[in-house]
């Protein structure tokens, strides 16, 4: 059966993408599912009820986007444990695995999604700030907003890697969190290149267009959700073969692929 496999995890992402393309655009819809408490708030974050800025509102706000991440991070959950077995060639089935991935991985989902929430709602927060004082200059503004961007960045690269970790290893979260940080820097190419996928994400948050919109979210449910996790779960484990399971776990190496015969 091993010599069907594919040898590299490039062949693996051509044919998840042509015989299983279906299952990675049925990912991404049931991905939408849990973001569309986000778009919710995209809406009526800043409408009537919020428009104006003030500690109240935006305290709410704060709140807003921390259960929203957490939600949305429950479904990342799933969705990571369902690329696993997919990858791990273990005869994935995708309604059932991703409801046991949501499950089964909820707390450190949870505490993931929080963990950004709070980062990215401070960040919202740091905004709201800046445009009712006269503190700082636009350019300074800028610097900070700049930064703040960036470490958010950095975070959610470390924390997709302790979900893809904690898909197969046992260890405590903040350990996880850890070699995360230490992957998202020494492996920062690859992982920008697949954050990139959720561009569209930045496109629906900053631009009040309903074009861009409706062209943006369309994208991320039906194509780029699914998409996305396949290829950090790829990547993930290309990385954990040259770390983790090189040091503690020899058997993982290169589970899925067709191994050289030495």
């Amino acid at each position: 059966m091993e010599t069907k496999l594919p040898s590299t995890r490039k062949e693996l992402l051509k044919d998840i993408l042509k015989y299983r393309f279906l299952d990675v655009v049925v990912l991404s819809l049931l991905m939408g599912l849990f973001f569309l408490i986000r778009i919710v708030l995209i809406f009526f974050a800043e409408s009537t009820f919020f428009s104006e800025i003030n500690l109240f509102n935006g305290l709410v706000k704060y709140v807003l986007n921390i259960i929203s991440f957490i939600l949305f991070f429950l479904g990342l959950g799933g969705a990571f444990f369902f690329a696993k077995k997919l990858v791990w060639s273990e005869g994935s089935n995708l309604r059932r695995d991703f409801f046991e991935g949501v499950f089964k991985n909820a707390k450190k989902t949870v505490l993931s999604g929080f963990i950004l929430g709070f980062i990215y709602g401070g960040i919202h927060l740091l905004g709201d700030f800046f445009s009712v004082s006269n503190v700082f200059s636009n350019q300074t503004e800028f610097v900070f907003l700049g930064i703040s961007y960036a470490f958010f960045l950095l975070m959610s690269g470390a924390i997709f890697y302790v979900l893809t970790q904690c898909m197969i290893y046992e260890d405590r979260f903040f350990h996880l969190w850890a070699n995360g940080l230490k992957f998202c820097l020494g492996n920062g190419l690859k992982t920008l290149l697949c954050l990139l996928l959720l561009f569209p994400f930045l496109l629906i948050e900053f631009f009040n267009n309903e074009i861009i919109f409706l062209f943006s979210f369309c994208l991320l449910v039906f194509l780029l959700f699914g998409l996305f996790v396949i290829c950090f779960t790829l990547i993930s484990h290309e990385l954990f073969d040259h770390t983790i399971n090189a040091r503690q776990y020899p058997d993982l190496i290169k589970k899925g692929l067709k191994k050289d015969e030495n």
